[in-house]
């Protein structure tokens, strides 16, 4: 049986199990965890020169509601970054996909798009092309030929260095900041280890 519980007046219904059972994600697409903010922020946080806790919008999403931060100007790239943690190991192949949009396009930074860290690794994957000011959708495989890395050294990460991480996921983060500046950056749609 579902828990109830009430969210700024308006009851919802959530099932802990169920967004890491490998079910259905959030709005039908089969994932290992998921995101979609339509009622609450699901407990992301924010890494970096932000507020530590995003913004909550209702409206406006990819549909619906999704979650924002703002830069501080502080000169570090801040990182929406996921509440999942534990063992992903099934998650080796599939894809991670989600959602970005950025409030301005240009001075643009570079930076890590993706980070994993876990099993004593730190791993990261750049995609191809940055956010827009509308809805950017992203889809990143999660396997050692799709272009991932070591963070720092940015040598390849073989099979066996992402199936650790995956095998013990500690953090997933997502690139939030794009230019510099004062700039603001959203993220809806998250699905990890979607087929």
């Amino acid at each position: 049986m579902p828990l109830k519980s009430s969210l700024a007046g308006r009851a919802f219904r959530w099932w802990p199990f169920f967004f890491l059972s490998g079910s259905l994600g959030c709005g039908g697409l089969p994932a290992l965890a998921s995101s979609n903010f339509d009622r609450f922020a699901e407990n992301w946080k924010i890494s970096g020169d932000a507020n530590p806790v995003p913004e909550l919008v209702a409206e406006g999403g990819n549909p619906d509601g999704h979650i924002c931060a703002t830069d501080q100007e502080e000169g570090t790239v801040w990182y929406f970054v996921a509440p999942y943690k534990g063992d992903f190991s099934r998650a080796y192949g599939r894809r991670l996909i989600y959602d970005l949009k950025q409030s301005q396009s240009f001075g643009l930074l570079k930076g890590d798009d993706v980070v994993l860290y876990g099993g004593g690794y730190e791993l990261s994957f750049n995609v191809r092309e940055n956010p827009g000011t509308k809805w950017t959708p992203y889809s990143v495989t999660l396997s050692a030929d799709a272009g991932w890395q070591h963070r720092y050294s940015k040598v390849p990460a073989t099979e066996d260095e992402l199936k650790a991480v995956l095998s013990n996921v500690t953090s997933l983060s997502i690139r939030g900041e794009y230019s510099d500046g004062p700039d603001r950056g959203c993220l809806d749609n998250v699905y990890f280890g979607t087929p």
